[in-house]
């Protein structure tokens, strides 16, 4: 099977792979031994006439062939021909290298389910999955594997599109000013409406503002929302950067998500990429092998939210310092701020992500 990695932990595939394994080796080195015979016949021809005298301790080859016969003296005329035989053979060694990489997956999942160790949630009925059931079916620590839509939240490509949304607006908002100069007969009516502009600035900002966004959004609220995600953006809320949201392809209403914080050197290519090719929701059905890291509990019936600041204990400074920190962090929890995951989502170490 060729599988698609779109992410690809290589790290924890071989520190599990190891400790299952007793070792995974990362490359494969192929031997073999190659020989090779050659032969060689090598015919040589001469014309000789008259006295030719070949004596027993003579050094030529022709007198070393004929040495058997003793000194001798010949009268020859005509050719003399000359056959010689060889053989010979050299051996060499090839070596292959494979790099095994993406295969260590396929040795880390055939030893998880070996060992069974490995929980396949796609064996569970849509019904599971819609009333939350599957939540009960893992423990921290399991590994998982399913067929998901994936959800890809990333804080430096939010920063992009409010500088561009903000650009955007500012272009809308100098159309708009021109539109209303246009309408100006007079060199003095412009004169005095810049004068104006200068003098009343935010009420001639809100006034334009007004005319771009509509009835349905107050531009101080605009501004608020515009700095709220600028916050996030700027990481003042979100301290992961950029992390998956996996649910079911069974799911219907998306009840849960596992949440995975993502490296972005795992990525099997750059982020814009795979951003370009796939989009933010890729819509095919990806597999992901990952494990269970935290099971959130439902909340439970108290003070919750900014209410809890009425818990902090005032008594003393230890009070304070030990309560806020314990107030804020369930707070931001129960807020969805991104620095927390909330109920009743399961955070994961995401392994591998592919189709």
């Amino acid at each position: 099977m060729v599988r698609d990695f779109i992410y690809f932990d290589k790290d924890k595939i071989v520190s599990y792979g190891s400790q299952l394994l007793g070792g995974m080796t990362e490359t494969v080195i192929e031997s073999s031994d190659i020989t090779e015979e050659k032969s060689n016949e090598i015919t040589t021809k001469a014309g000789i006439s008259g006295e030719a005298g070949l004596g027993s301790s003579s050094a030529n080859l022709l007198a070393e062939i004929l040495s058997k016969l003793g000194s001798l003296k010949v009268n020859v005329d005509g050719e003399l021909e000359f056959v010689h035989n060889g053989t010979g053979s050299s051996s060499r060694s090839q070596s292959n290298e494979k790099v095994l990489y993406h295969h260590q997956l396929t040795l880390l999942r055939e030893a998880l389910i070996e060992q069974k160790l490995l929980i396949d949630l796609d064996k569970y009925p849509p019904y599971d999955w819609n009333k939350n059931k599957v939540r009960y079916k893992v423990r921290e620590g399991d590994f998982i594997e399913f067929t998901c839509n994936a959800r890809l939240f990333d804080v430096v490509h939010l920063k992009s599109i409010v500088d561009s949304f903000e650009k955007i607006i500012d272009l809308l908002q100098q159309s708009e000013i021109s539109d209303r100069l246009n309408k100006l007969d007079t060199t003095e009516q412009i004169q005095a409406y810049a004068k104006d502009m200068q003098e009343n600035d935010f009420k001639h900002g809100y006034s334009v503002l007004t005319s771009i966004l509509g009835d349905k959004m107050n531009p101080v609220m605009y501004n608020a929302l515009l700095e709220f995600v600028r916050g996030i953006s700027d990481g003042d809320l979100s301290r992961v950067v950029t992390k998956y949201y996996l649910t079911h392809s069974k799911q219907m209403d998306n009840c849960f998500s596992f949440v995975a914080p993502v490296n972005e050197d795992n990525f099997t290519e750059p982020k814009n990429d795979l951003i370009f090719k796939y989009g933010y929701e890729p819509k095919q059905d990806w597999k992901v092998l990952a494990q269970v890291c935290l099971i959130t509990k439902e909340p439970k019936e108290e003070k919750s939210g900014l209410s809890r600041l009425s818990n902090i204990d005032m008594k003393s400074i230890d009070g304070i310092i030990d309560s806020i920190t314990e107030q804020f962090s369930l707070m931001s929890a129960e807020l969805g701020l991104h620095s927390n995951i909330k109920y009743p989502d399961i955070s994961i170490n995401l392994i591998a992500l592919y189709r």
